[in-house]
């Protein structure tokens, strides 16, 4: 059993693969804090890209709530949104971070 299990050993070690010489430097870069390779900026402005996207799509959501109120087809879609959304600007922010919320979880 023990000549076995030395066989089976001896055929499973691994070998060293060539590498090429840049790859340790690039694994070496991946591994480093986030602080070195990314600078805060940088994630602001991802940041402001997606709440600008999401916004967009969040605006354009609010405006077929809109028009589809004006065609009659309100109590279709969500009556009691629309009305909640002509309460005021703050209640439309509120509605929006719903629809937000909703649209990241169908992410």
């Amino acid at each position: 059993m023990a000549v076995f299990l030395q066989f089976v050993m001896k055929q499973h070690d691994p070998v060293p693969l060539p590498v090429r010489s840049s790859f340790p430097e690039e694994i070496e870069m991946h591994l480093r804090p986030l602080s070195e390779n990314h600078s805060d900026e940088d994630f602001l402005s991802a940041k402001e890209k997606t709440l600008k996207w999401a916004t967009d799509i969040v605006i354009r959501q609010l405006e077929d709530y809109r028009k589809q109120r004006v065609m009659g087809l309100a109590s279709i879609y969500g009556d009691h949104t629309l009305t909640e959304i002509l309460q005021g600007s703050a209640r439309e922010m509120t509605v929006a971070s719903q629809l937000f919320k909703n649209i990241h979880n169908e992410m």
